[in-house]
Order: C-alpha cells, then sequence, then structure tokens
C-alpha cells in the first residue's frame, strides 16, 4: 500500500478500491484474508477477473470466460430474445478483398497451427513424435492410420492430415522414402493412387527398393503400379544414389520449401471471391467506425425501413432527414435526399463526375475508379465513406431533435477528408472549399 500511495503521489493519479480486486489462493488462511482486506480495503475476487472487458485467468482457457464479451461483440441479448444478427461470424473473419473486415478465424487459425504440428511429426524426428507414434499408431502407418480415441490433440493432428498430408513433398536424395505412404512422387501417396484391388506389394519399403543397380527397375514399377504412374516415375523423377543424403521434406505451397503457418492458413481456412470493391473500402488512415460504416452500406446492413420491410416487418415509414415525407431506404437516405444530392454533387462536380442517372453503388465505384493523379487517390476513395457516414449522422440527429444543414454535412465531409491527408501526408497538404492544396 505505501508503494501504491507513492505511485499516486508520483503520478497524480489514484487508485479505484472499488473497482479493484485482491486474489488470494483458495487455501488462504481466513486470518490472512481478513489482514489484507482491512489493510488494503480492497475486495477479494477469484479468478477469473474481467479488466477492461477481458477476462484475466491462470488456468486454462474455457468458453464461457468470453462468452459475455462474445455476446456484445457484433451480436447483443434484447429482453425475450435476441437482437438481429448483420453479419455472421464466418463472413467477418474473411479477408477484406474477400467481403469480411480482416478478423482470422479461430478456427482456421487453430488448424493452421495443428498443421505445423503435424508438419513436424512427420518431418522432425523427436522423442515427442517417437511417443505420438507408438502410442497411435502402433504397426500402422501414420498416413493412414483411422480416426480412433485419442487425445484432442491427436484427433486434431488426423484432421488436419486429411488437408495437407500431400503437401509435403519427400525430395528422393537416396531414396529413403516410404515407397507407398510418402509424397515422393509429386502425386501423392502411391497406397491412395493405386485401386483397392490392384493390391500393394509389401515387400517393398523405401523408394531405392526398386532402383537395380543405380537406375529404375523398369519391370517391377510396371507391374506393381498402373501404367501412367509407372510412366510418370520413369519420366519426371531421378533415380535415387546411395552416395545422396537422406530424402529431404519440402513443403510444396513455399518456393522456399519450408513451412510456414501463413501459407498453411492461406491454404486451410474458408474462403471467398476477391472483389475489388470490397478492398476499396478499406483507407488507409481513414477511421475503422467510418471504414466499417461503408463495408455495411455496401452489404445493405443497415436496420432502414426498407430493409425492415424486406424481411417481414410491415409498418408505416418516414424519412426524418427531409421535409416532404418521404420512405426510409438506402438509396433515398444516402443518394436521393436533397441533402444527399447537394453534397453528392458539391463533391463528384469538382472531379468531373456528373450525379444525374447514377445510383448509389454507382456514384461510389465512380469515386473509386476517377480518373485523378496519384496523391488524390486516397481521398476520392475514402469519399464516399466519409459522405454516407455524415449523411447518417444528420439522419440521426433530426430523428432526436437536433437540426443539422446540409452545409454542415458538406463541412464535415471537408474535415473527414482533411484529416485523412494530414494523417497519410502530414504537413504536405491542406483542403479548404473542397479543393485540396
Amino acid at each position: 500500500m505505501q508503494v501504491l500511495k507513492a505511485y499516486e503521489a508520483a503520478s497524480g493519479q489514484l487508485v479505484n478500491k472499488t473497482k479493484s480486486v485482491v486474489y488470494l489462493h483458495h487455501l488462504t488462511d481466513m486470518e490472512v484474508v481478513s489482514k489484507v482486506d482491512r489493510i488494503t480495503s480492497i475486495h477479494r475476487n477469484d479468478f477469473p477477473i474481467i479488466y477492461l472487458g477481458f477476462p484475466i485467468f491462470y488456468a486454462r482457457i474455457k468458453l464461457e470466460y468470453y462468452q459475455p464479451l462474445i455476446t456484445k461483440f457484433f451480436w447483443s441479448s434484447t429482453v425475450g430474445g435476441t437482437s438481429r444478427h448483420w453479419a455472421s461470424w464466418n463472413t467477418l473473419c474473411m479477408p477484406v478483398e474477400e467481403g469480411g473486415i480482416g478478423f482470422r478465424l479461430l478456427h482456421d487459425v487453430a488448424k493452421a497451427l495443428f498443421s505445423k504440428l503435424w508438419w513436424n511429426f512427420r518431418t522432425k524426428p523427436s522423442l515427442w513424435s517417437s511417443f505420438v507414434c507408438q502410442k497411435y499408431c502402433k504397426n500402422l502407418n501414420s498416413v493412414i492410420v483411422p480416426w480412433k480415441r485419442g487425445s484432442h490433440i491427436w484427433r486434431k493432428m488426423l484432421e488436419c492430415r486429411d488437408l495437407i498430408e500431400h503437401q509435403i513433398l519427400w525430395q528422393t536424395k537416396r531414396g529413403s522414402s516410404l515407397f507407398w505412404y510418402e509424397n515422393w512422387t509429386g502425386l501423392g501417396a502411391l497406397y491412395f493412387l493405386v485401386p483397392q484391388d490392384f493390391g500393394i506389394d509389401e515387400n517393398v519399403h523405401n523408394v531405392h527398393d526398386i532402383t537395380l543397380d543405380g537406375e529404375w527397375d523398369v519391370d517391377r514399377l510396371l507391374e506393381m503400379l498402373l501404367e501412367d504412374l509407372a510412366v510418370h516415375i520413369l519420366e519426371k523423377i531421378k533415380p535415387p544414389s546411395p552416395q545422396q543424403v537422406l530424402d529431404m521434406p519440402c513443403w510444396m505451397l513455399e518456393t522456399r520449401g519450408y513451412f510456414s503457418v501463413k501459407s498453411a492458413w492461406q491454404y486451410t481456412r474458408r474462403r471467398d471471391e476477391p472483389r475489388t470493391a470490397y478492398k476499396m473500402i478499406w483507407v488507409k488512415g481513414l477511421p475503422f467506425k467510418i471504414a466499417f460504416f461503408m463495408w455495411k452500406v455496401w452489404k445493405a446492413k443497415l436496420p432502414l425501413d426498407d430493409f425492415l420491410k424486406m424481411v417481414g416487418y410491415c409498418m408505416p415509414s418516414k424519412c426524418w432527414c427531409c421535409v416532404q415525407p418521404d420512405e426510409e431506404s438506402l438509396q433515398h437516405l444516402f443518394f436521393r435526399s436533397e441533402t444527399a444530392k447537394t453534397t453528392w454533387k458539391y463533391f463528384l462536380s469538382r472531379a468531373g463526375i456528373a450525379v444525374e442517372g447514377l445510383t448509389l453503388h454507382q456514384a461510389i465505384t465512380k469515386c473509386w475508379t476517377a480518373n485523378v493523379c496519384l496523391r488524390l487517390k486516397p481521398v476520392m476513395q475514402a469519399l464516399p465513406s466519409c459522405v454516407v457516414w455524415e449523411l447518417w449522422k444528420r439522419g440521426n440527429s433530426i430523428k432526436y431533435g437536433d437540426a443539422v444543414t446540409t452545409s454542415r454535412v458538406i463541412y464535415q465531409v471537408s474535415s473527414n477528408l482533411q484529416a485523412l491527408v494530414i494523417v497519410r501526408k502530414p504537413g504536405t497538404w491542406y483542403l479548404t472549399n473542397g479543393k485540396i492544396y
């Protein structure tokens, strides 16, 4: 407590004892617990402790520790049920160019990490790999071990085996690779490429077993394999040599052949078709809240009356941003209302873009593809996001009783753009009257 008092005196910051907690082991003597409570005046608590919304704990991770946080992140609870889910978690975890917002799905990251574990198990002999092999594989090769009861880690490793084993290429040197069970041809393990009724010669263990005087044993290859497989080996693969080193594993997803978690994640993760429009939403230096709102506008994920009507909520509709009553819709609020038309025309006319005859998405695309000099590209890219953000703020302000003029909207858009260029090129830009200097 003396240390805390010295800190308070030096920093001017006071420790809030009502928000602080003391952790003591559950076997601590109650006399000690009472003494600590009396001296510190800070109440005792057990793990997990919530700090700034996040759980702090010392044991293994449990889902219930993070459940309150998950509930508040994009999804929230309401009395009598749950609120609408505007986007699935899988969608949000896609890369930005595929329509997500760049979160990495924990499930996909876990697969990449277990893929690394499988790579180490298969390519790096160790005490651990020997133990795992003896425990779970017995007399079978690890490539063909069926799914059986085992630890959580072993089951996850087998799941990744089915995804990445064929991406481990064994480069033939001495011919130490397993002939049937390892991918030394580049086509995958031969065990899975021959028909079940073809038969497997169990006397052949390693690749060098099918060589004769430093060359391929052609007759034996044609006898054991289908003709196309045998021809592939004879034409594409150099026979092993006893003077060479042991065969080397190569990760086929990296040019240098070294395994990386990033390449495994890219290969095993969930994916969608990349689109340029999704990538254009995210501008370096633009506040996340503005870019994310643009993402919701582009994907029509806003609680406007036209969307609610589409999903079955029939109700009277009124646009709060207009003097004359009109139906609230995405196109009206952000493009067809008088304030929206004036704002778009004010900025787009300076870039030589005509607003008449366009839809909202077409106007946004015109900004993204405008033929301007290189240093103006990020400004034009961010312009639609700033416009829809300020129009949304104006609509909400009017709805709750605060008047916001069109001039104010234009000024705020200009201020956001000015803040952007200052962040990107501090001291070299300034913006006034809609023009950049």
